[in-house]
């Protein structure tokens, strides 16, 4: 699932602010459609006269020093030049051409140069803090002896995070199903530990019934804030709605589907979490249920497992 939302989802989602904003920001900054083909003048060395003083001037003048022949299309050359457009040789194609305004080329400045450059700084962050055995061919090596050991229902460190142990699997429970809906955070609240400790242990007996109120608290919650972002989405999109004719595509209705679709799938995600907390408050759920849900994530988040004081070593495996 992890792998299918960043590969998959992230991306596409991500296409919507992407191809919006720039449109919607350029479109803000009064940015202006080339010249027709047919009104651009040539301007390759051979065709700039003696007068002119560069092709760039030469252009100018084309378009500026003309009476009663407007040269700039759907609009009057003076009113493009009153958006901060300037007239300019295009050597590459050897004909004249517009020249956007400062505040569009540092739009697409930063469309092109600045995200891109932040997105990539994001992904440095992330491989610093993966874990700098797993980069190397041994340690991958380490971490397939490990999973035969485990399989073997032996207990071994892991090789990418040394110190950590890493149990074998117990068999599914009629409680592990709705526990795998919660995040291994909210499972330590139903416990008297703290995720962060080096070491974490509780003393509560095995078969006492864990508190369980955390797990429908928090996503509730999740459910009010996702659900106040749908409205201000049905009005982005009625807002936007006449400007989705706009010939520059400056309407901000993509932005109101994008809130409406994450307040969609975040009420939808967490409305079912909500329902699995509320079926599993009506059933007494021991605490040694949820400790094995928590340790089962343990090696996946750096974790040590939680164990229980009045227990040995021995006696927590058997219960693992």
């Amino acid at each position: 699932a992890s792998y299918l939302m960043a590969i998959e989802f992230l991306p596409k989602f991500m296409n919507i602010p992407g191809e919006c904003v720039p449109f919607l920001m350029m479109a803000f900054y009064d940015y202006t459609r080339p010249l027709p083909s047919a009104l651009r003048p040539s301007c390759s060395p051979t065709s700039v006269p003696d007068w002119a003083s560069s092709a760039d001037a030469y252009c100018s003048a084309m378009y500026l020093n003309t009476t009663g022949v407007n040269r700039c299309g759907d609009f009057t050359c003076p009113e493009i030049v009153a958006n901060g457009v300037s007239f300019v040789c295009n050597d590459v194609l050897g004909e004249c051409g517009i020249r956007q305004n400062v505040s569009v080329r540092w739009v697409l400045q930063l469309c092109f140069s600045v995200v891109p450059f932040l997105c990539i700084a994001i992904s440095v962050v992330g491989l610093w803090f993966y874990p700098k055995p797993a980069r190397s061919e041994l340690m991958q090596e380490g971490l397939v002896a490990a999973i035969t050991k485990i399989r073997r229902r032996e207990r071994v460190d892991d090789p990418w995070r040394p110190g950590n142990k890493v149990n074998p699997g117990v068999p599914p429970s009629k409680y592990t199903g709705m526990l795998a809906y919660f995040f291994p955070s909210e499972l330590c609240r139903c416990l008297d530990t703290s995720p962060s400790a080096a070491t974490a242990s509780i003393s509560t007996p095995l078969d006492a019934p864990a508190t369980l109120k955390p797990l429908f608290w928090r996503p509730v919650c999740w459910c009010i804030l996702f659900a106040v972002m749908i409205p201000p989405g049905f009005v982005l999109c009625i807002v936007g709605a006449e400007d989705l004719q706009d010939d520059l595509g400056a309407s901000v209705s993509p932005l109101g589907l994008m809130l409406i679709g994450i307040g969609i799938v975040g009420l939808w995600f967490n409305g079912l979490r909500a329902w699995v907390a509320s079926v599993l408050l009506k059933m007494d759920v021991p605490h040694v249920m949820v400790v094995q849900q928590y340790n089962a994530y343990a090696p996946f988040i750096g974790k040590p497992p939680i164990t229980f004081n009045e227990e040995t070593e021995e006696e927590s495996l058997a219960h693992m």
